[in-house]
C-alpha cells in the first residue's frame, strides 16, 4: 500500500517524532504505518490519502506507550513540548 500525505500531515508526524528519542522514533513510524494500513479502506486505487482524522487517531494510538513513561518523569523544560503538544497543536490549526 502506497501512503500519500499532505505536506502538512508530514510536517506534523516529523515534529512530534522529533520530539522522541532516536529509538522511540522507528516505534512511532512503524506504528503509525501499521495504524494507517487498518485505516486503509481496500478496494481504491493508487496511493491511500489519508484524512487529518486518520492521521489524528492513528498518531493519538501509535503515541499511546511511548509517551506513558516520559509522562512519568519530570520535565526540565518550562516550555510545553513533546509529541503530544506538537500533535495538539497541529491539529488545533487546522
Amino acid at each position: 500500500m502506497a501512503l500519500a500525505l499532505s505536506d502538512a500531515q508530514l510536517q506534523t508526524l516529523m515534529v512530534a517524532a522529533k520530539q522522541l528519542e532516536p529509538d522511540k522514533r522507528a516505534v512511532l513510524l512503524e506504528r503509525l504505518g501499521a495504524e494507517l494500513r487498518l485505516r486503509h479502506r481496500p478496494g481504491g486505487r493508487g496511493a491511500f490519502h489519508p484524512s487529518d482524522d486518520d492521521i489524528e487517531l492513528a498518531m493519538r494510538t501509535a503515541l499511546t506507550g511511548l509517551l506513558q513513561g516520559a509522562a512519568a518523569a519530570p520535565s526540565t523544560s518550562p516550555h510545553r513540548s513533546g509529541p503530544a503538544w506538537c500533535l495538539a497543536r497541529a491539529t488545533a490549526r487546522a
